[in-house]
């Protein structure tokens, strides 16, 4: 059975006013509480899977165990006044009590088991660990360990109480609720972790698992960094206190082997729920597997298990394997998670499934390395999951060219270049066309023909050269742990250099033809008027600046706000990260916004400085004085979408790198 945990305020005292832990510490089909070697049902366990401790014995047959139910309410036992039993398992109990000598409230474990979890305890000092004060030994091998009290139930507790509720309602807010009702004893007031509590009430279910992950591998990486492997990673070993901080308990880890014999011994402890593949070979006790197999990678594995039970609120292995002896099971469950661990749904992210995957590799070499770096990530997919959720969006249109990228890349690059090019042929057709000479007009059209055909031949083939590696790492994206990372990464970089791409590709298939047209006329068809040459230039530059602002900004969308956010396949350092490849941004916008209120007034003014003398009587001057005017009036019509497109896009930017002031200060806070 399991070991009790620091303070179980979720449970409900019966009729004589104690606590009954039945319903926190089951048995589960006779594991380890009989020698028999009858066949087991259901050993994958629940939440609340046992622990495998040694029983409540001393090592000398004549001492007397503890006798648990003495200890009540007003007993004194050395420096400390039992006020309520809060837990009880296998290796003892553990108590409210006051420590007379200091006047404050501790929790009291009181066991004959004389592990080395109180030495071990004494050296972790961790926000997200609860501390050890003392260790005192008394006579009949009986030890004391008295800790941190943690008004607050565990995580177990929190996770039963959202089996109940619909999952579309889980939140950071549902958690704290829960919390709330859950402890009986309210906790002092900590104006530092009200803070944390104010990110959290904010904070969607994803974040919430994601937040609470990363600061239990912190915690993790602390008792790494120390020597110490927990080996026993479950939600009932987590405590979640009212400000809503995970505490990591329980570092006592010793068990007996699953089948007694000759040559078996103690190895090492758990929970098989939430046992890695190697941690589960260990118990075999023929499989000679070194103890020290079960390493830092078995608590990362543990801790994954955690994630997936909170992400989707079921364990990723309920299935029962079969086997006549307890070993045959183990050993066969051992080999269930060899494979990776069923996804997640799919309404969640996939860059959570993918820690978690991660997290549950069957091969320990390819999980992450440290708690560290399984932080890093965690807090980079609550990063990202913030910014998805603040991401601005206008009518759902992130959603619909998310399910077809590149071809909406394609429509929305290439509309602006169609509309300059009828802006193009509107202003050739009323002031140049009809002033060149037959040979000139008839060589006009091939001239057209051939430059058109150039350019969409160049531009097509840049184009497929740019996409195409974002396309294929669009697709291997998808994957739950993508082999190559570091082409990902690439395509990334080279979707948010795109726009740079297209204001390259406008300049080079419209400035030019300012110059090559009217040369080919010269050259072909004999001498061009000055004032041909000047309408032909203000005619392609127009339409290059009207395609290049409104292609840049169509790409500039499409790259920031659906395709960016979704090639990144380990989110550690998520900001960081994206800070630095999106610096260029903010001055895009800025010189977007510059080009959308030339273009009307430079467009103007470049017609009519090359429009000469207007006879008012002339159709051809009315129809240019038409074409001027639509020119302002779409000029201005499309300053005020500029504007408004590029506040939107600095909204995206400043959600993504977290640069916002709001983004920033809610950063902070967690």
């Amino acid at each position: 059975m399991s070991e009790p945990t620091l303070v179980l305020e979720s449970m409900q005292p019966d009729k004589r006013g104690e606590v009954d832990t039945a319903m926190h510490i089951p048995e589960v089909n006779g594991l380890l509480s009989t020698p028999h070697d009858e066949s087991l049902v259901d050993l994958a366990g629940t939440g609340m899977a046992p622990s495998c401790p040694a029983p409540l014995h001393t090592a000398a047959s004549d001492v007397k165990p503890v006798v648990l139910d003495e200890l009540k309410p007003g007993y004194r036992l050395d420096d400390f006044e039992i006020q309520s039993l809060l837990g009880r398992g296998a290796f003892g109990a553990v108590y409210l009590a006051r420590q007379v000598s200091l006047d404050r409230q501790v929790a009291l474990k009181v066991t004959a088991w004389q592990g080395g979890e109180g030495r071990k305890m004494a050296r972790l000092e961790h926000e997200h660990i609860v501390q050890v004060f003392s260790e005192t030994s008394l006579d009949a091998g009986t030890q004391l360990l008295c800790m941190q009290y943690v008004p607050g139930p565990t995580l177990q507790d929190v996770i039963d109480s959202l089996a109940a509720v619909e999952p579309s309602q889980w939140s950071g807010q549902k958690l704290l609720e829960i919390v709330d009702q859950l402890t009986l004893r309210p906790a002092s007031f900590d104006p530092a972790a009200m803070r944390n509590r104010e990110a959290l009430a904010g904070f969607n279910w994803v974040e919430t698992v994601c937040w609470i992950g990363a600061r239990l591998a912190d915690a993790l990486h602390y008792a790494h960094s120390q020597g110490v492997i927990h080996r026993d990673i479950k939600p009932g070993n987590i405590m979640i206190s009212q400000y809503g901080r995970p505490l990591l308990v329980d570092f006592n880890l010793a068990f007996q082997p699953l089948e007694t014999g000759p040559g078996s011994e103690d190895r090492l402890g758990g929970t098989l729920a939430y046992m890695a593949p190697e941690h589960l070979d260990a118990f075999a006790p023929d499989a000679n597997v070194p103890t020290d197999r079960v390493a830092q990678a078995a608590d990362i594995y543990s801790l994954g298990v955690v994630l997936y039970q909170m992400a989707s609120g079921g364990l990723p292995f309920s299935h029962t394997p079969e086997g006549k002896t307890k070993t045959e099971v183990v050993r066969a469950m051992a080999t269930l998670r060899r494979e990776l661990p069923p996804p997640l749904a799919a309404e969640l992210p996939r860059s959570l499934d993918r820690a978690v995957t991660r997290c549950m590799h069957p091969d320990p070499a390819q999980r992450y390395p440290s708690g560290r770096e399984l932080s890093a990530a965690l807090e980079g997919c609550r990063q990202l999951e913030s910014a998805e959720r603040e991401m601005p969006d206008i009518g759902g249109m992130r959603g619909v060219v998310a399910r077809r990228p590149i071809l909406w890349l394609m429509i929305l690059a290439l509309a602006p270049h169609i509309v300059a090019t009828f802006i193009n042929i509107a202003y050739n057709q009323v002031r140049i066309i009809s002033h060149l000479t037959k040979a000139q007009q008839a060589i006009f059209g091939y001239i057209i023909l051939g430059y058109d055909s150039y350019g969409y031949i160049v531009g097509l083939t840049v184009a497929v050269i740019v996409t195409l590696p974002v396309w294929r790492a669009w697709l291997l994206v998808r994957e739950r742990l993508p082999a190559d990372r570091a082409k990902i990464d690439s395509a990334r970089r080279l979707a948010a250099a795109w726009p740079l791409v297209a204001a390259a590709m406008a300049c080079l298939g419209w400035l030019p033809g300012g110059i090559i047209f009217p040369f080919c006329l010269k050259l072909v068809a004999g001498t061009l008027p000055t004032a041909q040459w000047a309408h032909l230039f203000i005619s392609f530059t127009i339409s290059g600046l009207i395609a290049l602002t409104y292609s840049m900004l169509f790409v500039q969308w499409i790259s920031l706000c659906v395709i960016y956010p979704r090639l990144w396949c380990d989110r550690q350092d998520f900001r960081i990260t994206a800070a630095a490849e999106l610096r260029a941004v903010p001055w895009r916008l800025r010189l977007l916004q510059v080009l959308s209120g030339v273009i009307p007034l430079a467009g103007a003014v470049l017609m009519l400085m090359g429009a000469g003398p207007i006879d008012p009587s002339d159709g051809e001057s009315f129809a240019f004085r038409i074409l001027v005017a639509s020119l302002i009036i779409l000029g201005a019509a499309g300053f005020c979408f500029a504007m408004f497109a590029t506040a939107l896009l600095s909204r995206a930017f400043a959600v993504i790198t977290g640069s916002n002031e709001t983004s920033v200060k809610k950063h902070r806070r967690s």
